[in-house]
């Protein structure tokens, strides 16, 4: 028998698999019974997990309805991103003073695993990403970005960053926009940032890693307010043809 720890924690990674793929939308309502038949389980360990993830925000516990995947405000992605750029900005100019040799070359690791989904982009003249060219992507930047802040030694600015990541991700899945992304802009970016901590200069490793995420941020804000648009006009639309009806 699994213990309950790792029970809690396969419904925390299930319901974190069913958001990705979108089995899951804004306002859907999430049942505690059927994701636990899902993944075979009891509902003890799926109502926790349910628990984390209304504490985090993704979800929400509506009065006589049940839990739902909450529909985020634009705003709230734009203060999670210049969060980001806080902590990984000064945590840049930190690592720079204590990176070894060896997290360096972990750094141009994941350079080199987005140079190499790039290319075979290029090779397959592929406009859009699979969900495994996602995927690679995903553990790329996870992999470029966390480093950075592993290098720093500071195990409270890991956490912090860790889950600030993982909340933007979770809360604006719905508009990721790794699917139709230039993956040659995001590794001519990542590159340029590695040299500057490679050369050791801290000012520009800082200055362009948060460009970096400024860029992010803007792309994705702009991408959820039309999705919330979207989601606003389908409504009252809905809510027109109730009264004719």
């Amino acid at each position: 028998m699994k213990p309950a720890k790792n029970l809690k924690q396969e419904a925390m990674e299930h319901i974190h698999q069913m958001l990705q793929s979108g089995q899951l939308g804004w306002g859907d309502r999430v049942s505690e019974e059927a994701i636990a038949q899902q993944i075979g389980i009891s509902r003890t360990p799926v109502r926790e997990a349910l628990h984390i993830f209304c504490e985090m925000g993704v979800f929400r516990r509506l009065a006589r309805f049940g839990t739902v995947v909450r529909i985020p405000e634009a705003r709230e992605i734009e203060e999670l991103f210049e969060i980001r750029v806080a902590l990984e900005g000064y945590a840049v100019a930190e690592a720079i003073k204590y990176i070894s040799p060896q997290e360096i070359a972990r750094l141009e690791e994941t350079c080199n695993r987005m140079r190499e989904l790039d290319t075979e982009l290029l090779k397959n003249q592929s406009k859009r990403l699979s969900p495994e060219n996602i995927s690679t992507l995903y553990m790329a930047d996870h992999d470029f970005h966390l480093g950075i802040i592993r290098a720093t030694g500071n195990r409270m600015l890991l956490k912090n960053v860790s889950d600030n990541r993982m909340l933007t991700r979770l809360l604006s899945f719905r508009v990721s926009r790794f699917g139709e992304t230039n993956v040659s802009h995001i590794h001519a970016q990542h590159r340029a940032i590695f040299e500057a901590i490679q050369a050791k200069d801290g000012p520009k490793a800082r200055e362009l890693l948060e460009a970096h995420i400024r860029e992010s941020k803007h792309g994705s804000v702009t991408d959820i307010k039309k999705e919330l648009d979207a989601l606003a006009e389908k409504e009252s639309q809905h809510l027109g043809l109730s009264e004719i009806y």
